[in-house]
């Protein structure tokens, strides 16, 4: 179980350091991940999406890892799962915090994606692009497809 718990966490703490990394060179030198990610299958706008978020997704694995940690070594300890004591309230109010953080990073990075808000969390060069669901996304091309004389949706 323990070995199980330590490669997740190694996975966790890896992951998070790429993709924070990433993310500084993104805000610091306005790096674009856009030739490495050819062979992943999305959309250009949600590669873009994934390209704007990568400190919040860094932030998730850290969050992630560090739960993973605790609940396993918990878990190994005969504290939790057994039914045999319950935890404290100090381990308790971390545990919350923890998925707290989880809970957040997870959904600023999905809003970072589906609509580049909030924009203070984007990287600067980045900021002007759409959302894959803001308005000015889908917009555009409902009025190029108005123009064009055809209905849109079809």
């Amino acid at each position: 179980m323990l070995i199980l718990v330590a490669l997740a966490a190694i996975y966790c703490a890896g992951a998070g350091t790429v993709l924070v990394r990433f993310g500084i060179r993104s805000w610091r030198h306005q790096a674009s991940l856009q030739p490495r990610m050819q062979a992943v299958l999305l959309t250009d706008a949600m590669k873009a999406g994934i390209e704007r978020s990568l400190m919040e997704f860094g932030a998730f694995h850290y969050f992630l890892g560090a739960v993973i940690v605790v609940v396993g070594s918990l878990k190994a300890a005969g504290i939790m799962g057994g039914g045999h004591r319950l935890p404290s309230v100090l381990l308790a109010f971390v545990l919350l915090c923890l998925l707290g953080g989880v809970i957040l990073t997870s959904w600023t990075a999905i809003a970072i994606i589906l609509f580049n808000r909030p924009r203070f969390l984007v990287p600067p060069h980045l900021r002007h692009q759409p959302g894959t669901m803001s308005r000015r996304g889908r917009g555009s091309t409902q009025r190029k497809a108005a123009a064009s004389g055809l209905r849109p949706g079809r």
